[in-house]
Order: structure tokens, then C-alpha cells, then sequence
């Protein structure tokens, strides 16, 4: 496997049992403090809010939102990062009816 300085990892946590997404965020960790930039594809909030640095939210090909988490919170008046994205779908009339992120809603976050 390549040493790459980009790490690009979409669903990782999709299927994980307890165990495995313990150790994955070791690893995410891990490469974060040997300066790799990892990206990764997720709908799981409190995956983002525990682990990224920098969230970019894309819907439908365009970017809502690219910051840090504080500067998410306070944007969008909200305590967590799944209320802050649910009030920005809440606002889009793209936003699925039953308050689920479809494949195209998922956030991007980049950790690094």
C-alpha cells in the first residue's frame, strides 16, 4: 500500500461492531498525528462531531457549509453538529421528507 498524504475513506463506520469502529478511530488518529489529511464520506453526526476538524456539507453537488464545528454551532444557533445539519436540510427544499440524508446529503469532513 502507497504512503499517500491523503487518506479518502467513504462510510467507513457502515456495518463496524463496536470493536472495529474503536479501532478506527485509532487509526484515523494515528495518521492524523502523522499529518495525513483524511476525508471522509458519512452520515453519522456524531462520528463527524467527535473527529473532524473541518466539516464541509455538500447537498446535491454544492457546499452549505465549510468551517469548523464551533463556527457551525454558532452559525446555526445549535448545541450539536446533527441539529446544525438537520436546521440547514430544514432549509433546503431538497431535504428527504422524512428528516434521513439521502446518499447525496451526506456531509464530507476532513480530519487534519
Amino acid at each position: 500500500m502507497y504512503d499517500s498524504p491523503l487518506v479518502i475513506l467513504d462510510e467507513p463506520t457502515s456495518g463496524l461492531d463496536p470493536v472495529a469502529m474503536q479501532r478506527l478511530r485509532e487509526l484515523i488518529r494515528k495518521e492524523k498525528q502523522n499529518g495525513k489529511m483524511i476525508l471522509i464520506t458519512t452520515h453519522i453526526m456524531s462520528f463527524v462531531e467527535e473527529m473532524a476538524d473541518e466539516i464541509v456539507f455538500l447537498l446535491e453537488g454544492k457546499i452549505y457549509f465549510r468551517g469548523t464545528i464551533a463556527t457551525l454551532k454558532e452559525r446555526y444557533q445549535e448545541t450539536n453538529v446533527e441539529r446544525a445539519i438537520a436546521k440547514i436540510l430544514s432549509e433546503k427544499p431538497t431535504a428527504s421528507s422524512n428528516g434521513q440524508m439521502t446518499q447525496k446529503e451526506r456531509a464530507a469532513l476532513k480530519i487534519g
